[in-house]
């Protein structure tokens, strides 16, 4: 590292644009480090390699234990959807197969039964005072 004229030391982020934070292990990381994805913005996964990498054998090995698909959405019951294996990332245990809909939701609550419940209570108490 070289030192400025005030002796402070040369430590530059990279640009902006050049780094990206994983999901999984919410470190920020050179965006040449996550794989390339045509459907997220910036054209790259939202997890970082080492943490995509884990996923896929999780993925891996749960899909080993799972059952066949269903017809219909698990959680949801909507039929003529395509599937996905639900399971936990904590344990590696399947959970289920639901479609993108809920997987997508369930994820961005939170992953757990506490946060699907605080939703679940905020929607209710909406209602109720919608209705008085």
């Amino acid at each position: 590292m070289t030192e400025d004229m005030f002796g402070f030391s040369d430590v530059r982020k990279p640009n902006s644009g050049d780094t990206r934070v994983c999901h999984t292990c919410g470190e920020e990381k050179h965006k040449d480090e996550f794989y390339n994805h045509s459907l997220r913005p910036g054209g790259k996964s939202c997890y970082c390699i080492p943490c995509q990498n884990k996923h896929n054998a999780d993925l891996a090995k749960v899909r080993k234990t799972a059952p066949p698909p269903p017809e219909a959405c698990e959680c949801c019951g909507r039929t003529g959807v395509k599937l996905l294996l639900d399971h936990c990332h904590e344990t590696v245990t399947f959970r289920g197969w639901i479609c993108g809909k809920c997987n997508t939701g369930i994820g961005s609550l939170g992953d757990t039964l506490e946060d699907v419940e605080n939703a679940w209570r905020y929607l209710q108490n909406v209602k109720e005072r919608q209705a008085s």
